[in-house]
């Protein structure tokens, strides 16, 4: 006779509207902030992180929506 494994039941719940824009804008903030500082680096810092300036200026040029 064959015994059935029980396999714990698992909900999921896809994250609400408010969830996924909350998530969003905090990544947009993130990605705000970050760009902020690569701004802010000289070019021994961009050296020491193996960018150029030609780099940072794209990365700086970009909305925050873009990754």
């Amino acid at each position: 006779m064959a015994h059935s494994a029980s396999l714990p039941h698992f909900h999921f719940t896809a994250p609400s509207f408010s969830q996924r824009l909350g998530d969003m804008l905090r990544t947009w903030q993130t990605r705000a902030m970050e760009r902020g500082e690569l701004a802010r680096f000289s070019e021994r810092d961009l050296k020491d992180i193996g960018m150029t300036a030609t780099e940072r200026s794209f990365q700086l040029a970009k909305p925050i929506w873009r990754e």
